[in-house]
């Protein structure tokens, strides 16, 4: 994250009584500060938060994306976890309130988020939608096939998301994007059409998953900064297709309008209210299953029962 936000994170530091823990995820290592001011949960559960997002990006990178990461998580305002920011592979800080609780950390995608930046390279700064979509769409997918969320929920939260990212008249391709919609709803947008795309072309034997190890086995992880054509050239090469240099072409060059209704339908998903309706006999069924299953991975419980 960016912005006014982050800036205020910066501003008011961690202030106050400091916890400080060493810790090991993935081939990592991490220094994690807490701030203890107005903070109710204890340290065990905040260093916990921290490990459960670093396993679920871990496990789904094949290792931790950088070698070593400062986490600050900063305290003394009202609410919950509120907003983070990553700076460059080593350093992560997110705004937690004083009322924030183990149940809502359990389910928390700012940590997820921000620790999904280190996966992907830095990019120039109208490529911004590139790398915020992908932490953006990672902090989803992650949590579904670690089982922190059902399938059903993932879907309902893409249903009423999704259109936000969508263009307006006036707006151009994403590579032109501003705010939030188009940015980061936008981004996401990108790289779930891609992952679907990718699987349905290679008959799920390809996913963004490759995309994002091939990027990382290239040496592109949030430390490095490339220019975007060797994004696309690397993600096509590991996915043996040219889905994401298509997308790009459609999407971040033009203002592409992909649509949703027939991409849902195509892969058998329909929204009734709070009801989720699967049709397996839908074209891209296979991949909609594929997308979510679950991954080999026991996360530790926020809280020890």
């Amino acid at each position: 994250m960016s912005g006014c936000g982050a800036d205020y994170i910066a501003l008011i530091g961690v202030g106050g009584p400091q916890a400080d823990r060493t810790f090991e995820v993935g081939g990592a290592r991490f220094e994690l500060e807490i701030g203890r001011r107005n903070l109710t949960v204890s340290d065990e559960v905040v260093e916990r938060w921290v490990r459960r997002a670093a396993l679920m990006l871990a496990d789904y990178c094949g290792g931790f994306p950088v070698p070593e990461l400062d986490v600050r998580v900063v305290s003394g305002v009202p609410g919950g976890v509120l907003f983070g920011q990553h700076w460059r592979g080593r350093r992560v800080a997110v705004l937690v309130g004083g009322s924030a609780t183990p149940g809502g950390l359990e389910t928390d995608w700012v940590m997820v988020h921000e620790l999904a930046h280190t996966a992907f390279p830095d990019l120039p700064r109208r490529h911004l939608w590139m790398r915020e979509g992908m932490s953006t769409y990672l902090e989803t997918l992650l949590r579904t096939r670690s089982g922190v969320f059902t399938e059903d929920r993932a879907w309902r939260h893409w249903a009423r998301t999704l259109p936000r990212g969508l263009p307006r008249a006036e707006d151009g391709g994403l590579d032109r994007a501003r705010g939030i919609g188009r940015t980061y709803i936008g981004g996401a947008l990108f790289w779930f059409q891609v992952d679907v795309e990718v699987r349905a072309a290679t008959n799920n034997e390809r996913s963004l998953r490759d995309v994002v190890t091939a990027i990382l086995d290239a040496g592109g992880n949030s430390r490095r900064r490339w220019a975007v054509a060797r994004v696309l050239r690397v993600a096509d090469e590991a996915t043996g297709t040219a889905v994401v240099s298509q997308r790009y072409r459609e999407l971040a060059l033009a203002p592409g309008r992909p649509d949703l209704e027939a991409l849902f339908a195509r892969l058998g998903v329909s929204i009734s209210g709070r009801e989720v309706v699967y049709d397996d006999d839908a074209p891209l069924a296979h991949v909609r299953r594929a997308m979510y299953r679950r991954a080999p991975l026991e996360l530790p419980a926020i809280e020890p029962r």
